[in-house]
């Protein structure tokens, strides 16, 4: 909300020196918050689901949830599932992500709001990578099927650039295989990797 009190103002008066630039970092520097959030989402979810097997009053408010995002997904008044609205913070800061990245490629280097977007890009990209670090052990040695181990050196986001489209994609680089993956939609909603 602070957010969008500070950029509604600025976006009336918009000029090609107008800056919003402060506005992004801070947002950018706030992210700390979604760090114990992330930390308890599979928590979250265990719970959510041991909730679904111990409570029918639970289980059924949790299937209506996901029987009407599963109804139409074009329709705006939808309501979504339980996983889904339990992911839509982590969403947020991939959204705000994209959005910094295409702001920062239409603003010229030598605009006073070019530095400030450049840092909060790179606040909100070392986030996401982080949670992803996180998420990591968890898979970071995979067999494969002749018994060969997989490791993973890195990975990191990306933003693919295609006739004009941006697409948020995550590389990983394995010992030996380069993989880019994108977001892919599910019937609840609910973006995955």
């Amino acid at each position: 909300k602070d957010f969008y009190d500070g950029l509604s103002p600025r976006v009336h008066q918009w000029s090609h020196q107008q800056r919003v630039g402060d506005l992004f970092q801070k947002l950018a520097s706030q992210l700390g918050v979604y760090r114990a959030f992330v930390d308890n989402y599979e928590v979250a979810m265990e719970t959510a689901e041991k909730c679904c097997q111990a409570n029918v009053q639970f289980a059924e408010i949790s299937e209506n949830l996901r029987a009407r995002s599963s109804k139409d997904a074009r329709d705006q008044t939808t309501k979504n599932s339980l996983e889904t609205l339990l992911y839509k913070p982590v969403d947020r800061v991939t959204r705000s992500t994209l959005v910094l990245h295409d702001l920062l490629k239409h603003t010229p280097s030598s605009h006073p709001d070019y530095l400030l977007l450049q840092d909060a890009l790179r606040i909100s990209q070392n986030f996401l990578s982080s949670i992803n670090e996180e998420i990591t052990p968890r898979r970071q040695s995979m067999t494969v099927q002749k018994g060969e181990h997989r490791q993973l050196l890195k990975d990191s986001f990306m933003v693919e650039l295609v006739e004009g489209s941006r697409k948020l994609r995550h590389v990983f680089l394995f010992t030996d295989l380069f993989l880019c993956a994108k977001l892919k939609k599910q019937i609840g909603g609910k973006s995955q990797q």
